[in-house]
């Protein structure tokens, strides 16, 4: 084979594909951080929605006392955390819901925090 980089029936060499094949792989490897960096900003500034599931009273499945939990949620996950629809005191969403101890019996409920939203949405 030849070192120029074109093989004896007109093809390339071995020795050039080789070449070419670590040369993609290179910028292959090099551009998802590129990628990555560049993109990083853009999520950074985006806002961050925080959840927060309260129960009617604690769910005796679960073996917990806790009524009240923010964050990950979803109103399927709401549902799991308070074991059923019926037991579903409220889900929320907002850029920083908080449980809260409210009325004379100070049972934790969702509430924003102050400057914050924190807004019931339907959870079948």
């Amino acid at each position: 084979m030849a070192e120029t980089g074109v093989g004896a029936n007109g093809g390339l060499s071995r020795r050039e594909v080789i070449k070419r094949g670590a040369l993609a792989a290179g910028v292959a490897v090099w551009s998802g951080p590129v990628i990555q960096s560049v993109t990083a900003p853009a999520s950074a500034a985006s806002v961050v929605v925080r959840t927060c599931c309260s129960c009617k009273k604690a769910n005796p499945h679960r073996g917990t006392v806790n009524i009240c939990a923010v964050d990950h949620f979803t109103c399927a996950t709401c549902v799991n955390f308070c074991g059923s629809v019926r037991n579903v005191f409220e889900f929320r969403t907002g850029t920083s819901c908080a449980c809260i101890p409210t009325g004379a019996r100070r049972i934790p409920r969702c509430a924003p925090m102050p400057g914050h939203t924190c807004i019931r949405q339907r959870c079948p």
